[in-house]
């Protein structure tokens, strides 16, 4: 799989780092996927980790690291959201 150059800021908290090798592997295995039927099952294992870390409940809505997490768990989802749509038959 060819590897893709990213930018990741740096977010200070255990409850995130705990998760962040594991969102880099699925996005990279989303990323590396030519077809959409190869990223669906990356797709809803990083739905299951932002929906989890989107709960956290250390939450600080004015911790510079907070809202970086919350930015990026929202573009993760999003992502997550789009590849498994389009994976789903059209009606």
């Amino acid at each position: 799989m060819k590897k893709i150059n990213k930018f990741t800021p740096k977010i200070d908290c255990p409850i995130f780092s705990e998760y962040e090798e594991k969102i880099n592997e699925l996005t990279q295995a989303i990323n590396g996927a030519k077809i959409i039927s190869d990223k669906v099952n990356e797709a809803k294992d990083l739905l299951t980790i932002t929906d989890k870390l989107s709960n956290c409940p250390k939450y600080d809505e004015e911790k510079e690291d907070c809202i970086t997490c919350r930015f990026i768990l929202k573009l993760s989802k999003e992502t997550a959201d789009l590849i498994i749509k389009a994976s789903e038959p059209s009606e």
